[in-house]
């Protein structure tokens, strides 16, 4: 039972359970979804009787910044999951912001036994390699598929993760893998983003591309559980707080700074 005083996190959506994506296990694009009202930038929140069976109690040891990353760690927990990482997997992650340092994690629980990841800032990759990277690269300076077919004996990666979010790392992606080898696209692009992907580099080597959106029910069971039993280290990606009364004039700034990987809105002070 939900009571007043108690300290919870609640999934912001329910699928349907009937729509077509629903009935062939698309749950995250389902058409009827039921949601929070009006959503989490505001004092107060409006959590429908039939979004109960997702609220969470909240140890007294997780703060609400963690629990604020909870639907964000269900999204990559998605992704971990049609990347099918395995033991002895090498996994390359493009993109050391939140989302990618949060990927290098998942990636090693599920059994990867070396990780690259890449980005362009120094203090960013400097964080993954003490979360677990095995290789760092700046792309700024070096050359990503070099240092991939390096590590790899020539053959690529098992698994490429593109958490950036533009065409040219969705391009390079796929150059980075070995045959039969698995791309993940994370990473959301402007409108009209395009990239181009050789078609016969696909069909010969035989590989797989997914792109993934949105996470499932028990994605977000899960993602509450690798918080709660601290088996995900947030104190490096959460990096800024800002207070709501200034959410419209600090927060865009802050967000857009390169040292930034995530940003919480701190509701503490709200009367």
């Amino acid at each position: 039972k939900v009571k007043p005083g108690m300290r919870v996190t609640v999934n912001p959506e329910k699928p349907c359970g009937e729509c077509f994506y629903c009935q062939r296990g698309a749950l995250g694009h389902c058409l009827n979804p039921t949601k929070l009202q009006p959503g989490g930038m505001a004092e107060f929140v409006c959590v429908p009787a039939s979004l109960a069976s997702g609220i969470v109690e909240l140890p007294s040891s997780i703060p609400y910044e963690f629990a604020a990353f909870t639907e964000t760690l269900a999204c990559i927990l998605q992704g971990i999951d049609l990347s099918n990482i395995g033991l002895s997997d090498c996994v390359v992650v493009i993109g050391d912001g939140g989302v990618g340092l949060s990927f290098l994690q998942l990636a090693r629980l599920r059994g990867a036994t070396k990780i690259i990841l890449a980005g362009k800032h120094d203090d960013s990759l400097e964080q993954a390699s003490t979360l677990g990277a095995d290789c760092t690269v700046n792309v700024t300076r070096e050359s990503l598929k070099d240092i991939v077919m390096a590590q790899t004996d020539g053959y690529g990666a098992d698994v490429v993760i593109e958490a950036v979010g533009s065409g040219e790392t969705y391009e390079e992606a796929l150059t980075l893998l070995r045959c039969g080898g698995t791309a993940v696209g994370f990473g959301g692009t402007p409108p009209g983003t395009e990239f181009r992907g050789n078609p016969n580099l696909i069909h010969y080597r035989s590989l797989k591309i997914y792109g993934s959106y949105r996470y499932t029910p028990e994605h977000f069971r899960q993602g509450i559980e690798l918080i709660c039993t601290k088996k995900i280290d947030l104190e490096p990606i959460i990096t800024n707080t800002v207070p709501f009364s200034k959410l419209t004039t600090e927060a865009v700034d802050i967000h857009n700074q390169p040292d930034c990987r995530a940003l919480v809105i701190d509701f503490a002070e709200v009367d």
